[in-house]
Order: structure tokens, then C-alpha cells, then sequence
């Protein structure tokens, strides 16, 4: 079920600079003002199928998928390197406190040493394809941080301590469940792919709809602003959403979404400085990690107002404008 997937990671969004170094064919469009996109660094690889996901944690960015199928990458000074290995492809993840949980085709689910780099397989969730993962907060169910692990047609709960599974949603045929995130109220959003329906579940079990796009994909919230971005398979575009499911328009363009159901990498940091997405260039396989941050300007004498835009600071001068 290996797809080609182009490879993408935003990485910080206001201000969190990891630096300029390298490029792998950066082509994005930024639309809404306040904001530039800058190269992180990049790596070499053999691999030519970019899927999976992304997650920081301490300032260091993870990725399963992407670089090896059926690995886990951390990156540090600019460079990606492997820490652990399984069974099958690794496709989503999640990381809490010191532990990545990284979920697999064929639906197990293993837990990451981040300390140790031991990776132990904590059961099978009953899915068979673990497509995305989230984690519960409390209130949400009972579930309260359970890992909410979605699949090709089903959403489960799943206890990372004694890995019991509990069924969320389910929907009749095939539909790839191919991102989920919790919104900063609780309500659990999932995104499938072949019907183009964002979903909302709420603490009570309730199911009502979110938002509607092509080929949802990867979903990330701004955990300061409750804001919603999506990647949009289809159109090659990363979709703004207000917490209401209110459509702002598309924050980002021209990113080069694999349009298949397999996951994308768009995922905010902890604190919402970051805001996670990679490229790649598959003509010869350098996958480029980027940044998305906050753009500032030195003014000539002139009026300026300060404003903020999705958690990020941004300024804007009536004259000239010197990005830094």
C-alpha cells in the first residue's frame, strides 16, 4: 500500500527560527500577510515515497514514514536520524511527555523511549490501518489521555497502558480516516479523505460536520488561537478554518500534497510556535525540512500597527519592508 507521497513540514510560525540552510525545491505560496517561508535543512535518501507524520517535542521535530517506511526520525542540527525501527510502515504519531507513540500499517501501536530509543509494541488497536493518532483530553468520553487511533473506516480509543480498544465512530466502506486533532474544546475532528468530510465528535459521542474540502488530509490546531489548518490533497493547498469551521481561505498554496489517502505531515509544536512541514524534491530524493515564521521589518520613519495572525506576531509598516 506504499504511495508516493512529496514530503512536507512547516516549522515554526512565529518567530522559533531553526535556521537557513539548504533547500529541496521549495515551490510554497503563503497568502495570508505576516509571514515567510525559510529552509531548515535537508537530507538525502534513496526512499522516493514521503508519507507519515510529524510531531516536536523540546524543540526537536520527529517523522515517521518519509525517510524509511518503517521508521522513526529525529531531527538535530539540521540532519535526520533514525532511533527506532518496526515491523511495518510507520504512518502516524504522537509524542507525550518522553514517549513517541507511533502508529503502524496493520494497526499496532508502539511506544518510543525518546531518552533510550526503545521502541516497544504495545498491542494491536484493532485498526487496520493506523492512519492518525491524537490524544484524548480529559473530559473527552472517559477517554482522557487515551490515544484516538483512526483508520481506513473506523476511529477507536486506545489505552496505551493496557491497551484496550474502544470503538469512537465507525462508517460503512472506504473512506480513510486520514488526519484527526483535537480542537481546544475538546471536540475531536477527523478528516475523511475519499468523501471530503471534516468530522466533529463530541465528549458525548455526538457526530455532526465540521467542514467540507477536497481529499482532506492532516490536521493541526493552533493551541493558542483554536484556529484549524487542513491539508488539502486535492488542490495542493493548506486550508484555514476558525474553530467553528468557519472557512478563512488558504493560508498556504502551490504545496505539493501526494493526493492519496495515506497521511500528510502538518502538525503545530506544543506551544503553537511551530507549525510542522517537509518537501521533497523526487527528482533526487532531498527531502527539505522548512519554516514557516513570522515575518519582521525594519522601518523608515513611518506609521506602523502591529497585528496578530493565527498565534504569530507580524508587522506592517506603511513603507518599505526589510524582511529578516
Amino acid at each position: 500500500m506504499t504511495q508516493l507521497k512529496r514530503f512536507f513540514m512547516i516549522l515554526t510560525m512565529a518567530g522559533c527560527s531553526l535556521g537557513t540552510v539548504g533547500s529541496a525545491s521549495a515551490g510554497i505560496i503563503i497568502n495570508e500577510p505576516g509571514y515567510v517561508d525559510s529552509a531548515v535543512g535537508i537530507i538525502q535518501t534513496d526512499f522516493g515515497n514521503a508519507f507519515g507524520a510529524v510531531a516536536s517535542s523540546g524543540g526537536v521535530v520527529y517523522s515517521t514514514g518519509a525517510f524509511s517506511e518503517a521508521g522513526l526520525y529525529r531531527f538535530t542540527s539540521n540532519v535526520g536520524t533514525p532511533i527506532a525501527s518496526f515491523d511495518n510502515t510507520s504512518l502516524s504519531l504522537q509524542i507525550v511527555g518522553n514517549t513517541a507513540y507511533v502508529g503502524l500499517e496493520g494497526g499496532h501501536i508502539y511506544a518510543v523511549d525518546l531518552t533510550t530509543n526503545v521502541a516497544t509494541d504495545l498491542g494491536d488497536s484493532g485498526v487496520a490501518t493506523a492512519l492518525s493518532l491524537a490524544v484524548a483530553p480529559t473530559g473527552f468520553g472517559g477517554f482522557g489521555g487515551q490515544l484516538i487511533v483512526s483508520g481506513i473506516n473506523q476511529v477507536v480509543a486506545f489505552d496505551p497502558n493496557t491497551s484496550a480498544v474502544t470503538g469512537i465512530l465507525s462508517v460503512d466502506g472506504y473512506q480513510a480516516f486520514s488526519g484527526s486533532a483535537f480542537t481546544n474544546d475538546g471536540r475531536l475532528l477527523v478528516a475523511q479523505n475519499l468523501s471530503g468530510e471534516i468530522l466533529q465528535v463530541g465528549a458525548d459521542g455526538s457526530t455532526s460536520l465540521f467542514a467540507t474540502t477536497s481529499e482532506p488530509g492532516a490536521i493541526a490546531v493552533n493551541p493558542n488561537t483554536g484556529d484549524v489548518y487542513v491539508a488539502n490533497e486535492l488542490s495542493g493547498t493548506i486550508v484555514h478554518y476558525l474553530a467553528d469551521g468557519t472557512l478563512v481561505g488558504d493560508f498556504a498554496s502551490n504545496v505539493s500534497w501526494d493526493g492519496g489517502y495515506y497521511p500528510s505531515m502538518l502538525a503545530f509544536s506544543p506551544d503553537g510556535s511551530a507549525l510542522i512541514y517537509g518537501e521533497l524534491n523526487i527528482n533526487d530524493h532531498a527531502y527539505g525540512i522548512r519554516q514557516i515564521t513570522a515575518s519582521t521589518a525594519i522601518p523608515e520613519p513611518s506609521t506602523w500597527i502591529s497585528f496578530t495572525i493565527a498565534g504569530g506576531l507580524a508587522f506592517v509598516f506603511a513603507r518599505r519592508r526589510q524582511t529578516t
